[in-house]
């Protein structure tokens, strides 16, 4: 007489047939630069197969019941058994392909934490990344009126001033982002944000005894 898996015995034998998938696609961000993921597709070709071989269905519905508190709902079912692995909250976005594109990112993310899956470069991925690396433009050389701007920007946030108003001021004084700013007017500013920084620091005189 064959033991009657249980849910849980049919999920372990599936996570025991999840492997790591290979980096797929290349994305961007201004705070880390270039990185490597894997898709939602890439995912799903391989968590998908090991739950159904497992007799095991697979599910990620957006749990709609308000806008304010969504959430991809992962589980998995086998007869009239069901099991909620996880739900990842999404945020509702009212341009469809703003709100798709965060529908397919909690997705991934439920799926990578409750399958325990990491998202690395193989090998071949690792020669593409060297490839993309090594054809990567140098960091640009900064100028000293631009090293003075950088500088004097530095000692204003460390006085705990605002960066945002002074790069408007440059923008509105200018008529260019503080990036594209050409020597002289890098000098300029360079003198405005000192000045800004030396009134920001100024002591408050003592209150008068009345």
């Amino acid at each position: 007489m064959s033991e009657i898996m249980t849910i849980y015995d049919r999920l372990l034998a599936a996570q025991k047939m999840v492997v790591n998938p290979k980096v797929d696609a290349m994305g961007h961000s201004e705070t880390t630069g270039d990185y490597g993921y894997s898709t939602l597709a890439s995912i799903l070709d391989i968590v998908r197969p090991a739950c159904n071989e497992n007799g095991l269905f697979l599910s990620q519905r957006v749990n709609s019941e308000n806008r304010e508190n969504m959430c991809i709902v992962t589980s998995v079912s086998c007869g009239s058994d069901a099991l909620v692995l996880d739900c990842f909250p999404v945020n509702y976005e009212t341009d469809p392909q703003k709100f798709g594109s965060a529908v397919t990112y909690a997705k991934r993310y439920s799926l990578i934490s409750v399958f325990g899956i990491s998202c690395r470069y193989e090998d071949n991925d690792g020669a593409m990344e060297s490839a993309k690396t090594e054809n990567k433009p140098a960091p640009r050389q900064l100028t000293e009126s631009q090293k003075a701007v950088s500088d004097a920007m530095r000692k204003a946030k460390e006085c705990g001033m605002s960066l945002v108003p002074l790069k408007e001021w440059a923008k509105a004084y200018f008529g260019e982002d503080v990036e594209n700013l050409n020597d002289t007017d890098c000098e300029a500013f360079a003198i405005k944000i000192n000045e800004e920084i030396a009134g920001h620091m100024q002591p408050v005189g003592k209150a008068e005894r009345f």
